[in-house]
């Protein structure tokens, strides 16, 4: 893979200029389809699939998931949670909107976890263009949070969510 960070990709720049207030969460969720494409390509057998029902006989849909192939399966190793912005992008999401999100990814998890692909499982909640990251280890029954406790900025941050992306890949591909 290439030292080019997401930040950097015109693709995802023309996404993320596109999430502004009043936004759609459809926006997000392609935004977010557009950043794991850029770090987990096909050509390595992963893919991202959207609007993923989570379970078999389940209603319940995942706004994004990151998938691979493995012994001849799909499994899944990261799911994302979007939300449409808050009142304006650079307004952090309230301490509810962040619970009510995670609480969703936890159960959609929940759910879904025969389909994982390993002994841990990486989410992503995204608001608007704010993220956190979280981790779900091997016996954990509920996520932790993954690369430090703040929200980031998708366009502020974006070294240290690329830094945080970058991991997640090297963990994913051991």
């Amino acid at each position: 893979m290439s030292e080019e960070i997401y930040s950097e990709n015109e693709l995802i720049k023309w996404y993320m200029n596109n999430i502004r207030k009043g936004a759609k969460e459809e926006k997000v969720d392609n935004l977010w389809a557009q950043i794991l494409s850029f770090y987990w390509p096909t050509r390595e057998k992963y893919g991202v699939e959207r609007e993923t029902h989570i379970a078999k006989h389940s209603q319940m849909r995942a706004n994004v998931i990151l998938t691979k192939i493995k012994d001849d399966k799909l499994k899944r190793c990261l799911y994302v949670e979007c939300k449409r912005p808050t009142k304006s992008i650079s307004i952090e999401p309230t301490k509810t909107e962040w619970e009510n999100a995670i609480e969703q990814l936890q159960g959609y998890i929940d759910k879904g976890k025969r389909h994982n692909l390993g002994p841990n499982l990486y989410a992503i909640v995204g608001i608007g263009v704010m993220v956190r990251f979280f981790v779900l280890h091997a016996g954990q029954k509920s996520l932790q949070t993954y690369g430090g406790t703040a929200s980031l900025s998708i366009k502020k941050d974006h070294m240290e969510v690329h830094r945080i992306l970058t991991e997640i890949r090297q963990r994913l591909t051991l």
